[in-house]
């Protein structure tokens, strides 16, 4: 069987629906009748929507007839017509079980017998859910599902903990035909958990253990299998899984040994989380400290909130602000400062647990995670980070503001956090959905917002501009203008070369970006990509702004690039535009990257 390589495993586990995982839960929603075909509509329910592996839990199907008939269909019946009623158990990944025809432990067929009330609903049948048998169909006949001779067929009471969607279905048909009655219920969600430990007797509680730690010693796919119904089993799980999670693979013969064994070692850690033991908190305490593979980092830092522990939320806040603060680490002591770097690898995964328990990192942690290079794990710190005042908010991302030029996400997350503290006072108001050129004038609201409030002072608004007009969209006019006008302010003394008079959209423009070029000393592969990005249109340039293009891709890369013209008058656009922007293209210039 192929595996799961362990990094995608790391991407996909915390988002996995095929797992019960630490505050899985459903809500019970009011039965209602499904669409109806031929004025008969059925309905499906449990008492609970909730409910352990191998409980009696009934499914009720009741039947509604609209009708004055007595019969199921419009049809006449037609000789060997045949009715059936079926539950079809679907998992979220889309894993559809049919059980065999329900009618048929029934020892009155109503619509055999065409006695279904007119004008009325009635109770079809109930089935306990731990006496429900389903499989999986390949084939049919006549529309029906088609079992085949001593198929093998699985006990929807004892199938993996998980969400579940049941649906009722009602179909009829003649021999050699296809149905010509099909009626359906509305999908009813249960959450099936795993069987508890208390409700188990010793030697049942043995053998399963021992099956399912076989099966979790199979790797990625059997621990998944598995993982719910031995963290129910609660302490006793604890010790033969500390010690799954202490194997390290050396001495495997090969590497799909040693993979599996790597992958079993993941899943004894994820178990481990879910289990409630103090005694698997103090050791997953202390593999978050010193792993036993640094990969295994990123399980530890998310699933840790299994355990709902102080203990924990306090470990893994002091952990995530020592990594973006650049501290020496635990695990450092027994394997050398090199090994700092692995902190980053958790660091997302620690912030998506402050996220998931709605607890925040520190003022420290977040204030030094706006200088990460990565703008992607600056945004998960910002969003695991809870201020508890404007002024608190404000220390923080202040820094973030000045510069200007930042990914649009985290401008995103500064802007709703400084609203939330700030609206009342006038602080543009965040807009979830706002569009991209929304955006761009909300920053620069921002900041001048901040201005006129003593919290940037017109160095830092400069530094701001400068580095807001290398971002601003190049159709989004108006903010355009917006920036210019706050240039002419903030830029006099700095050389900004519209200083008076009417503004020209598109002229002014040009010079108010290659003068940002110049005052921002971009290294030549930011400015050539910025130019590039200027050229990426399906509209017209016009002739200044293609002009001013090609003179600064001149200035960044220097002789190599075709362009013979020195000043904007020498440029024959006919021949210089075309010839240099196939060079551009060759060169690789409009790539990923690039």
């Amino acid at each position: 069987m192929k595996r799961i390589p362990a990094f995608v495993l790391a991407l996909t586990l915390p988002a996995l629906v095929g797992w019960v995982d630490f505050g899985t839960t459903i809500e019970r929603e009011e039965p209602a009748f499904g669409k109806e075909f031929q004025g008969i509509s059925l309905r499906i329910q449990t008492e609970k929507v909730e409910f352990e592996q191998d409980m009696p839990e009934e499914v009720v199907v009741h039947i509604r007839n609209a009708t004055d008939r007595t019969r199921l269909t419009m049809q006449e019946p037609g000789e060997g017509r045949r009715f059936a009623l079926y539950l079809v158990v679907a998992d979220e990944d889309g894993n559809s079980l049919f059980s065999r025809n329900l009618l048929d432990k029934l020892p009155d067929n109503i619509f055999a017998r065409e006695r279904i009330p007119p004008q009325a609903s009635c109770e079809l049948i109930r089935v306990p859910y731990n006496q429900l048998e389903v499989a999986k169909v390949e084939k049919y006949l006549d529309g029906l599902p088609l079992f085949e001779e001593g198929q093998r067929m699985t006990n929807a009471g004892w199938m993996r903990p998980r969400i579940y969607h049941v649906k009722a279905v009602l179909i009829s048909t003649l021999p050699d035909k296809r149905p010509d009655f099909v009626a359906a219920s509305e999908v009813w969600r249960i959450l099936l958990r795993p069987k508890s430990a208390e409700r188990m007797a010793e030697d049942e509680k043995g053998k399963l253990m021992k099956q399912y730690l076989a099966k979790m010693n199979e790797g990625a796919y059997g621990g998944i299998g598995v993982s719910a119904q031995l963290a129910a089993l609660g302490e006793d799980a604890v010790e033969p899984l500390i010690e799954m999670a202490e194997r390290t693979g050396a001495g495997a013969k090969d590497e799909a040994e040693a993979a599996r064994i790597r992958e079993s070692r993941i899943w004894a850690i994820v178990t481990l989380c879910n289990t409630g033991s103090k005694r698997a908190e103090d050791y997953i305490l202390q593999r978050l400290h010193d792993p036993i593979d640094f990969g295994d980092l990123a399980f530890l830092a998310w699933h840790s909130q299994g355990f709902r522990s102080p203990r924990v939320t306090a470990a893994g806040r002091q952990l995530a602000e020592d990594i973006a603060c650049g501290r020496e680490l635990p695990w450092e002591k027994r394997r050398g400062a090199e090994s700092r770097r692995h902190g980053m690898g958790c660091f997302e995964f620690l912030c998506k647990h402050f996220i998931s328990i709605k607890q925040s990192i520190t003022d420290a942690t977040a204030a030094a995670a706006i200088n990460f290079p990565n703008p992607e794990l600056t945004g998960y710190a910002l969003m695991a980070w809870q201020p508890q005042s404007g002024e608190q908010a404000l220390g923080v991302l202040l820094p973030l503001v000045r510069r200007g030029n930042i990914h649009p996400n985290l401008r995103k997350l500064a802007v709703a956090t400084l609203a939330k503290f700030h609206e009342q006072q006038g602080f543009p108001k965040y807009v979830r959905e706002a569009t991209a050129e929304e955006q761009d004038q909300v920053w620069l609201d921002a900041a001048l917002w901040l201005n006129r409030n003593g919290k940037l002072n017109d160095g830092d608004m400069l530094t701001f501009l400068r580095q807001f007009v290398l971002v601003v969209r190049k159709e989004n006019t108006a903010t355009q203008r917006d920036v210019m006008l706050a240039l002419r302010r903030f830029g006099a003394t700095a050389d900004y070369p519209v200083k008076t008079g009417q503004l020209d959209p598109v002229g002014d423009w040009v010079k108010t970006w290659r003068w940002a070029l110049r005052e921002s000393k971009l290294p030549a592969k930011e400015a050539t990509a910025f130019l590039c990005q200027q050229m990426r249109t399906r509209e017209e340039i016009p002739d200044v702004v293609r002009r001013a293009l090609l003179l600064e891709l001149k200035q960044a890369l220097g002789e190599e690039f075709p362009l013979k013209a020195k000043t904007a008058e020498d440029i024959d656009l006919d021949e210089d535009w075309p010839t240099c922007g196939q060079w551009l293209v060759e060169k690789g210039y409009f790539g990923k990257g690039k």
